[in-house]
């Protein structure tokens, strides 16, 4: 599970900072609105799975894009 808030658009770019299941070492991710693509990433310190963190929160990220706003305060992405 990944927990993404602070979401922001600005131009073609949308970020947010995320949270690694059970930590409170968060990320940061910027992604290219247009193409999909991840223009910067902060990985979270937590000790497990950095990228699989981050790319988590990046698919929920395009989500709540695609949503259209009003962004939501936070979203969470579960998987098994």
């Amino acid at each position: 599970m990944v927990k993404i808030f602070n979401i922001a658009l600005r131009g073609k770019t949308i970020s947010c900072d995320y949270l690694p299941e059970d930590s409170t070492l968060k990320g940061h991710i910027e992604v290219n609105t247009e193409t999909g693509e991840i223009e910067t990433v902060v990985y979270s310190k937590y000790k497990y799975a950095k990228e699989t963190y981050a790319s988590f929160a990046k698919r929920k990220l395009i989500d709540v894009y695609k949503d259209g706003e009003p962004f939501p305060d936070q979203a969470v992405s579960m998987w098994y």
